[in-house]
């Protein structure tokens, strides 16, 4: 790593933090990766159940000035809308993901939405990542989301690695311990030396697990063929 305050990793003469240096790692390998964490979900969230948060609620929203209804982040904010929560989850369990998000892109780009404004992810990376995650893995993250955003809107992996394309060949990353690499998508969370795991990173990593989710800890050890 490069002595400054966040290492940096050189691969191939150019200096990379230490997600960049596992996406280009990655792709050496035949693998893509998104920047997920929590800047991915939040996207999702707005983009998804966006026009729910922002529905008529007598006495929560006031005036058009708000980004988000006085009871947004409190216990009474997802039992008031619930009916209409449930509905749209019953939508996206469906596959109707890709549209909404369209939708909400079209109509409401550079809108902020809550703590987020809609746009701020690349339509590519919402779509590949609509394609990876289960809708059932999806509905669960949005609908926990909804109930307690404050308690769990941060503390998501640092990675998303999308599945493998089918090929003769298995996946490896050469330099890793282990060296195969799922085929599958799955969640990487990047800690350099020195680094661990926060308290709210162990609450969100745990419930991923429990939507049956794979999370992977990859810690980075300098060395002349990179690491993990």
């Amino acid at each position: 790593p490069s002595p400054t305050r966040r290492p940096l990793y050189t691969q191939d003469g150019e200096a990379r933090t230490a997600e960049n240096a596992v996406i280009h790692a990655l792709s050496r390998a035949g693998r893509s990766a998104l920047f997920a964490e929590n800047q991915l979900w939040q996207q999702l969230f707005v983009c998804l159940v966006g026009d729910i948060v922002m529905s008529p609620v007598s006495g929560q929203l006031p005036g058009p000035a708000l980004s988000a209804p006085l009871d947004f982040q409190l216990p009474e904010f997802y039992p008031r809308r619930q009916a209409r929560f449930e509905a749209r989850m019953r939508q996206l369990e469906q596959g109707e993901g890709p549209s909404r998000l369209s939708q909400t892109l079209r109509q409401h780009m550079g809108v902020r939405i809550g703590p987020a404004t809609v746009g701020t992810v690349p339509q590519a990376s919402l779509n590949s990542a609509l394609e990876a995650i289960p809708p059932s893995v999806l509905v669960g993250v949005l609908r926990d989301l909804a109930k307690d955003w404050r308690g769990l809107s941060r503390g998501f992996p640092d990675l998303l690695v999308l599945p493998a394309c089918p090929r003769s060949q298995p996946y490896s990353m050469d330099g890793a311990v282990p060296k195969a690499l799922n085929p599958g998508h799955f969640w990487v969370e990047v800690k350099g030396p020195g680094d661990a795991l926060r308290p709210a990173q162990y609450a969100c990593h745990h419930r991923l697990l429990e939507l049956g989710e794979t999370i992977e800890v990859w810690e980075l050890r300098p060395s002349s063929a990179g690491g993990r």
